[in-house]
């Protein structure tokens, strides 16, 4: 099942550089680490930061398995992409699951094991972005190694909670300015293997090239277009009457 998020909010990002000055993503993070083992986080700054990455793209598609699949999963105008590894669909309708795991939205979510998850898209993507909750506590970093079209890998360390903070909750998302930054395959490990660390993932969402914008997407609603369009009528009114 897949949800458009409407975008009123476009918070600050910043460029993470690839290989040259030149090639960058664009990246959006935001934690919240007021969750527990019980309790979920507020979602206040991830929620910011996916508004902001949602406000960059058009036409996309975001998988919130409440249909009960996992894999493959289809989204319009990006292709296909598939899970593997230790990912397994749990269900929680409040709450947690007493570890500090639970969904974004709705009753499902994805519950992963960080040292043996990834993701393979049938064509090279520009965007992708998740919720991840409970990462971290175990005292290892998430890092995401995106594995290049045109070959060759470039990793990225996800920001999240440090020893303890369970029930965290956190946005991360990506976008690539240019078309030799596709991606055509992620791999989540953790910075401290073996640990056993696991974490919940939900709404995911994935874009081609022609759904990225350089810009904002966001566009004047109708009537602002209606105002605009007055405007310049009467600015030409005015000036022809000053040429007469």
């Amino acid at each position: 099942m897949f949800r458009k998020t409407a975008i009123s909010t476009i918070a600050a990002i910043g460029l993470m550089a690839a290989s040259s000055a030149s090639q960058a993503y664009q990246i959006f993070s935001g934690l919240d680490v007021d969750g527990s083992g019980t309790t979920r986080a507020s979602f206040t700054n991830s929620n910011i930061a996916s508004a902001s990455f949602q406000s960059f793209l058009e036409g996309v598609g975001t998988e919130d398995f409440e249909s009960g699949a996992i894999s493959p999963l289809v989204f319009p105008g990006a292709g296909t992409a598939t899970l593997s590894g230790s990912a397994i669909l749990q269900t929680h309708g409040a709450g947690t699951d007493g570890a500090g795991r639970y969904p974004h939205s709705g009753t499902h979510y994805v519950e992963t094991n960080s040292t043996s998850f990834s993701i393979t898209f049938n064509t090279g993507v520009a965007a992708f972005g998740f919720y991840g909750m409970d990462i971290g506590e175990f005292g290892g970093d998430l890092r995401l190694t995106a594995h290049l079209t045109g070959g060759g890998t470039l990793s990225f360390d996800v920001p999240n909670a440090s020893a303890g903070q369970d029930g965290s909750a956190l946005f991360y998302g990506l976008i690539a300015q240019t078309g030799d930054l596709l991606i055509n395959k992620i791999d989540f490990t953790d910075t401290n293997p073996g640990s056993g660390d696991a974490f919940a993932f939900d709404d995911m969402t994935v874009g081609s090239l022609e759904q990225v914008c350089r810009t904002s997407c966001t566009v004047p609603e109708p009537g602002s277009l209606s105002l605009i369009g007055l405007a310049l009528f009467g600015l030409g009114a005015v000036r022809r009457r000053k040429m007469a």
